[in-house]
């Protein structure tokens, strides 16, 4: 048997993937022109269907990993390289919507353009 402390961390870190809260909002926002009846039905049926596949996946998850022959560990890589790639597009995709350039270092100026010290004595040979 498992000690407390690893019992908790699992369920903290199951609640964390799962994030019911995070699910509220689009869950009435779909139902919201369904009967009580079906809101309850859709609710029932989304909570099967993430115990089943949490189950499954717990259950053969390791059988799965043997057959497919990748470790815990490159899964992990790969799992982070995805969520990697889902920040830098995100965050690509939101500064091409506000406008400003899509890099995520912004270009360097000259020190002439930026320095406002001495006026410049040939504005046109820049």
């Amino acid at each position: 048997m498992l000690p407390w402390l690893e019992y908790s961390h699992f369920a903290i870190s199951l609640f964390a993937i799962l994030t019911p809260f995070a699910a509220v909002p689009a869950y009435l926002s779909f139902t919201k022109e369904c009967t009580a009846w079906e809101r309850s039905h859709t609710a029932i049926l989304a909570a099967g269907t993430a115990a089943l596949v949490l189950i499954i996946t717990a259950l053969m998850g390791p059988v799965i990993l043997g057959a497919l022959g990748v470790s815990l560990g490159s899964l992990r890589v790969g799992g982070g390289l995805v969520l990697l790639l889902t920040a830098l597009s995100s965050r690509i995709l939101a500064m091409r919507r506000s406008g400003a350039r899509a890099g995520i270092i912004p270009p360097a100026r000259s020190c002439r353009s930026a320095c406002r010290c001495s006026p410049d004595p040939d504005p046109s040979a820049r």
